[in-house]
């Protein structure tokens, strides 16, 4: 199969993507301890995961998201991509285009992640902000190998100066739950 690279205007979309989830995180204290609820999917999508019980889901079949927000302004959002070359690829064209999105864009980290069931990702941190005198803000990036073809990716912010601890550790827990649907 052919690589095939994400169009530059569908890249400038998820950025735009992340910046609507930022601001609505931008304000966010921390996280409070929550049991993960229900599973969760988009009809005709490749994967699922679980957020903490009480949170409100959005479902947007057109762009084939789910959009997670939780209490204190925390959201997350999930989407699966057409996008058959490595995962290595979509990364560096991701944070191409969040750092021509962004002010002050600066990437903290990258390592290795594994969900529950096994599969196998990066997890990217960065903070940002979303305007010259905003709030600066840390963003998580999954990003997993999904069905043939395609690739998952699943964000998370909160305010840098929050605890950070306690933010990580939520997001971390519902990253963990994503799996591959069979």
């Amino acid at each position: 199969m052919k690589n095939a690279s994400l169009p530059a205007s569908a890249l400038c979309s998820l950025a735009f993507r992340w910046l609507a989830l930022v601001l609505l995180a931008a304000f966010g204290v921390s996280a409070q301890a929550q049991d993960l609820g229900e599973r969760l999917s988009i009809p005709g999508e490749g994967f699922s995961f679980r957020v903490p019980d009480g949170w409100k889901i959005t479902r947007d079949e057109k762009a084939k998201s789910l959009t997670a927000e939780g209490t204190e302004d925390m959201a997350i959002y999930g989407q699966e991509v057409a996008f058959s070359g490595p995962l290595s690829e979509l990364i560096k064209d991701s944070l191409t285009a969040l750092d021509k999105h962004f002010v002050d864009f600066k990437k903290l980290d990258t390592e290795d992640f594994q969900t529950k069931s096994g599969m196998k990702g990066k997890l990217i941190t960065f903070e940002h902000r979303t305007t010259k005198d905003g709030p600066k803000v840390r963003q998580m990036l999954f990003f997993f190998e999904g069905r043939q073809g395609h690739k998952i990716f699943i964000t998370c912010g909160f305010r840098a100066d929050a605890d950070n601890r306690a933010n990580r550790a939520r997001y971390e827990d519902v990253a963990q739950s994503i799996r591959l649907k069979e």
